[in-house]
């Protein structure tokens, strides 16, 4: 019999690739993991077994095969009176010494196999022991027995290659600065400290391995609110002895150290008598954890940080691949064919056979499990969420009466631009310029703001649909979108309907300076970094057109990889340049002061790029804007003749042109013959004085701030001073001077938030130097490492500045969204200037409309699989726990898009995890398929017919008019009126494509099920 604690030591390796010992976690993988636990158990502790013994040769045990040797050979003793060794030399013909003979055979048979069987456990041992590491299969395929490692590689002359190049990198949707969770009325939140820098570097015996080590607590009694600081690093020797008495244990592992945390937790908190954390978990399916709530999210904290970094995007290709090279490299042995030595070979040969058979039986069950994961990542994400933020000159004044009693609203305002209507009620009443009075002043008062924006998060859907009704062309009028997502997701999601359409890209990734929030595997900093990067760069060239750009910031720490990773997946022959941007501020780095960091400039396809500033055309600008410190008050004689688009007679009178006013001071403001009728002086915030005066009372050439030609001045028919300068030539040096600092660039966002935060934002001069430079004037600019809003913040200044159609796409994950980016935009929109959070003034941006969603993540889809019950028919199939049971019993959830369910899709729920609570949420059906169907919209309605709801989208698909009608479909649903209803009422135009949720009587409509779940998971 095989020794069974080989098999016992190869089941324990398998449990350890199933991560079966996380039984108490309740979240992602190790949930779904949890769900099938006893299939897994089965297929370790049984089918797995009987692989194997179907492929071994069955033999009697060798010890009652030995019992009836013993016997045999005193019997046969017994009777010829002589040793069992003559006997066999003188009576090997008769029966009882063949039968002697066969016995012999058949147990040196038996312990060859037992011995191969016991080599096969150690072989698969070896295998997979070698390539698992903490929830992640790295390659590491070895040369020889020497420990040397082999690359793949297809005689390049120059390859790229990284650990993790196959697998995607999923943490960066992960909270690991910050992680919050509520028990009751009270607010834990656990927080990383900077605290151990001195420590890391002089004290820590080995800093390849970190742990989340307590370092303090706070409790604010009055709000219920527990604040908890770890440092990520690795142990002194101190904390390492403390944290084996306190476990009893020999090693430092994640548990011990999270037992040293709580109980220093423990220690700390008792004063407080904060009972609920001590109170045992309830996990996701009811049952109650061993844990205490401390510990459970404790183990969460740790483990969703330490672990599971990866997932491969083909499992079964890479360990088949590597199980090959393995049996080639470690099992087969030349010298045994060369020597003949058939015996030893023939051994060989059938333990290759078998290891290789059930090898391939557990790759399958991995894979199946890998595939499943990589499924849901690469999954296009639902859009949970979508609100817009719209300025005020957009609305119809219709609503401001609505508007002003959402006390939400108004809470808003005085939040973000220390609006309060009251007060400026009160402030104003007897000095409303320059419209008619509508009777109410509060009313007035918001036409006399015309940036403020209204988000529409603080209304119904009935209204938010009422004002979307009213904006034609909604697509070309949207100036900006914002999502709240991990950045692969968004990217995902956005394929089919930006493919080929962003011009400029700049992100500014994490810089992997080990505390700027970028996680890694402990031992694969850089290669994590690089899955990181390379996956997102390859997925938004899909999004640049060919004539687009990428702009990437980086500084020396990864500025080799990124160049060699952007050369890869870009193109070396599609890079324009290395840009140096001083950042006026030094970093002491080991003998040198570090003024600078990098910006590289990749082109889509350099033979069709072309730089914007480099092009030659006109550009028409405002040369006025409203008073403030830095555009004061100023009067000015505009001679006779200048021009006035205005029709012949129309004259204008004391002040005029809202926020940016106009006053005349002297003579008549009188067009005739599309001029100036007569001299006429005027005041007003002019910013262009200086070019002014040149340009109406000298012969020189005039030049703007920005060094263009000004080439003329003008009223526009409202009169508005415009003026028209000309896009020179121009190649600016890779040296970036005088482009912001980074000390000005925080202060500058401080003043706009009111308050600091832990961040290092881009110089808006940058992002306007940038964008300017690589993308015209109706240009759409993507960022997808938003962070603080610089880019889209540069683009609101610059289309300010030239009227300008550019647009941005910012994507920001977590939190940040809501309290950094999100505000940053909405405030940048009302004001230019800002001052210790406050407006100096609300001359912003009119007519502005921003949509902002907020995205189904990989963590919300692995929290909503649910798994049916098999088939009988299915359970009876070959191979369905090894390779498909994952695939078929999960097929009808949610969040693969259940068919069933689309017939209420105003109601369609997921699980949604928000600040680690999870909470049913109804998902926004109708962007997603926008999305994911490549929908432009130009127009969004909701209308009813008796007790049906309609929403109808009308726009473009693959150049073709399409409209899209949803409907909510109930017991009561009658076909008939519904197609009378449609036909009637809805289609009142012929278009090329009619989509409706489930089946219809509508003439050439169609389901647009079959082209959601197609693309749903297609490139």
């Amino acid at each position: 019999m095989v020794n069974n604690d080989k098999l016992t030591q190869m089941q324990a390796v398998l449990r350890n690739l199933f991560q079966f010992e996380e039984s108490d976690l309740d979240f992602g993988i190790y949930r779904i993991i949890n769900i099938k636990r006893n299939e897994i158990k089965k297929f370790i502790e049984e089918d797995l077994i009987n692989i194997i013994q179907l492929q071994m040769k069955s033999v009697e045990d060798t010890k009652e095969i030995e019992k009836k040797i013993d016997e045999l050979k005193s019997q046969l003793e017994g009777v010829f009176g002589k040793k069992i060794d003559a006997i066999v030399k003188l009576h090997g013909d008769t029966d009882g010494v063949k039968n002697y003979l066969g016995l012999q055979k058949l147990l040196n048979q038996s312990k060859n196999e037992n011995s191969i069987e016991e080599g096969i456990y150690e072989d698969i041992i070896n295998f997979f022991s070698r390539y698992y590491d903490s929830g992640d299969f790295i390659s590491k395929r070895r040369y020889s027995k020497s420990n040397k490692y082999a690359i793949p590689y297809n005689g390049e002359e120059v390859y790229l290659y990284w650990a993790n190049n196959d697998q995607y990198y999923i943490k960066t949707s992960e909270n690991f600065l910050n992680y919050s969770f509520k028990l009751g009325s009270l607010s834990v939140n656990f927080e990383i400290s900077s605290e151990d820098t001195e420590v890391e570097q002089n004290n820590v015996k080995s800093s390849d391995k970190k742990f989340f080590i307590f370092n303090n607590l706070e409790y604010n009694q009055d709000s219920k609110e527990l604040t908890v600081t770890f440092g990520y690093r690795g142990l002194t020797k101190d904390e390492e002895n403390e944290v084996n008495k306190i476990s009893g244990k020999k090693t430092v592992t994640n548990d011990t150290v999270n037992e040293f945390n709580v109980e220093k937790i423990t220690e700390q908190i008792g004063i407080y008598g904060i009972s609920s954390l001590f109170k045992k978990h309830l996990k996701m399916d009811g049952t109650m954890s061993d844990k205490s709530e401390i510990e459970w999210h404790l183990n969460k904290y740790a483990t969703k940080n330490t672990s599971d970094y990866f997932i491969h995007k083909d499992l079964k290709k890479f360990l088949t691949g590597e199980l090959d090279f393995y049996i080639k490299n470690e099992m087969f042995h030349l010298d045994n064919v060369l020597e003949d030595n058939w015996n030893k070979y023939d051994i060989e040969l059938r333990r290759i056979k078998v290891f290789k058979e059930i090898s391939l039986n557990i790759i399958d069950f991995l894979a199946q499990v890998e595939n499943f994961q990589k499924k849901l990542w690469e999954k296009k994400k639902f859009v949970v969420s979508t609100d817009y933020c719209i300025t005020l000159d957009r609305i119809d004044k219709k609503h401001y009466s609505k508007i002003l009693s959402n006390h939400s609203q108004l809470d808003e305002w005085k939040t973000l631009f220390d609006f309060d209507v009251n007060v400026k009620t009160k402030d104003s009443k007897s000095n409303l310029l320059g419209y008619t009075s509508t009777g109410n002043p509060e009313i007035e008062l918001l036409v006399q703001n015309p940036t403020l924006t209204l988000d529409t998060k603080f209304f119904d859907e009935d209204f938010k649909y009422e004002l979307l009704s009213e904006i034609d062309n909604l697509e070309d009028n949207i100036t900006g979108i914002l999502i709240n997502s991990e950045n692969f997701q968004a990217l995902n999601l956005l394929l089919e309907k930006y493919r080929e359409k962003i011009k400029c890209c700049y992100i500014d990734p994490p810089y992997n300076k080990g505390y700027d929030g970028f996680i890694y595997k402990d031992n694969f900093k850089h290669s994590s970094w690089n899955s990181l990067i390379y996956d997102r760069l390859a997925l938004s060239k899909n999004l640049i057109r060919e004539n687009g750009s990428i702009s990437i910031s980086i500084d020396d720490d990864e500025e080799h990889n990124l160049t060699a990773l952007a050369d890869m997946c870009l193109g070396n022959e599609n890079r324009l340049a290395k840009l140096i941007w001083n950042r006026n501020h030094s970093a002491q780095a080991g003998f040198f002061k570090l003024y600078h960091e990098y910006v590289l400039c990749y082109s889509k396809n350099r033979t069709q790029f072309n730089a914007i500033l480099g092009a030659d055309g006109k550009i028409i600008a405002g040369a006025q804007k409203k008073e403030s410190k830095r555009h004061k008050l100023q009067e000015f004689t505009f001679p006779k003749g200048t021009r006035f688009e205005a029709e012949d007679g129309f004259e204008l009178n004391g002040t005029w042109g809202g926020v940016e006013s106009t006053e005349l001071i002297n003579g008549r403001m009188m067009c005739k013959g599309n001029k100036l009728a007569e001299d006429v002086t005027l005041k007003a915030g002019w910013t262009q004085l200086n070019q002014m005066n040149k340009y109406f009372y000298s012969d020189e050439e005039v030049f703007d701030t920005k060094n263009q030609k000004v080439l003329e001045f003008f009223f526009s028919s409202t009169g508005k001073l415009k003026y028209v300068k000309e896009k020179t030539h121009e190649i600016p040096s890779t040296v970036l001077n005088e482009m912001g600092t980074a000390g000005q660039a925080s202060n500058d966002l401080t003043n706009i938030l009111g308050y600091s935060i832990d961040s290092t934002p881009k110089s808006i001069k940058l992002m306007e130097f940038i964008i300017n430079y690589l993308a015209d004037e109706s240009s759409l600019v993507l960022d997808f490492f938003a962070g603080s809003g610089t880019t889209g913040h540069a683009v609101i200044n610059l289309n300010k500045e030239d009227n300008g159609k550019r647009k941005f796409i910012l994507v920001e994950m977590g939190q940040y969204f809501d309290t950094v980016l999100k505000p940053r935009i909405q405030k940048a929109i009302y004001s230019e200037n800002w001052k210790d959070g406050k407006p100096l003034d609300n001359n912003g941006s009119t007519n502005q409309i921003i949509k902002y969603h907020k995205l189904e993540q990989y963590e919300d889809t692995l929290n909503n699989i649910e798994f049916k019950i098999p088939t009988l028919t299915a359970l009876e199939s070959k191979d369905y726990a090894i390779k498909y049971m994952l695939e078929f019993e999960s097929r009808d959830n949610n969040v693969f898009l259940n068919l069933d369910n689309l017939d209420n899709p105003f109601n369609y729920i997921l699980k949604i995890e928000q600040n680690n609570e999870i909470k049913e949420q109804k998902i926004d059906l109708i962007e997603t398929f926008n999305y994911i169907a490549g929908i432009t919209v130009n127009k969004i309605y909701k209308t009813n017919s008796d007790n049906v709801s309609y929403v109808v989208v009308s726009g473009k698909r693959n150049g073709n008019s399409v409209i899209v009608i949803w409907r909510n479909k109930d017991d009561k649903f009658d076909p008939t009126a519904d197609k009378d209803f449609v036909e009637n009422n809805i289609l009142t135009e012929q278009v090329d494509e009619i989509f409706m949720n489930g089946n219809s009587l509508v003439t050439n409509a169609k389901p647009l099920d079959e082209v959601f779940k197609a693309n749903m998971f297609g490139d």
